[in-house]
């Protein structure tokens, strides 16, 4: 059994106990971080899956304009895509890219916007 799959069982747990919190913005921030900790543990079983070679990644070229403003507003967010049409190619599986929460780490520690607010996606021109 992988580490992953040790952590699994806590992570579930942990979402059911935290919606039991009383409602207020210390349970919003404790509901995310049990969000944020069910998607890390989800990414590292596919990673464990891919190294144990029980699946294997789907690997298609793609033009990054498209394929970023699609994801974008596939997943709700308040983007603008600036170069949303830069036809620079990318090999990339677009399962991963298109699962929940994904997107949430593709630059690093992305800064969230505030609430309301549209965040900006800046791609390189041409």
């Amino acid at each position: 059994m992988s580490r992953a799959a040790r952590l699994r069982p806590a992570a579930d747990g942990a979402a059911p106990a935290a919606e039991l919190l009383p409602a207020g913005r210390p349970t919003e921030l404790v509901r995310d971080r049990v969000a944020a900790l069910r998607t890390l543990t989800e990414d590292l079983l596919e990673v464990a899956r891919l190294d144990a070679r029980r699946e294997e990644a789907q690997l298609g070229v793609h033009v990054l304009g498209p394929l970023v403003a699609a994801i974008t507003r596939r997943a709700g967010v308040a983007a603008e895509v600036v170069g949303a049409d830069c036809p620079a190619p990318v090999r990339t599986d677009v399962r991963r890219q298109e699962r929940p929460g994904a997107g949430d780490r593709r630059a690093g520690d992305p800064v969230p916007a505030p609430t309301g607010a549209a965040a900006t996606v800046t791609l390189p021109a041409g």
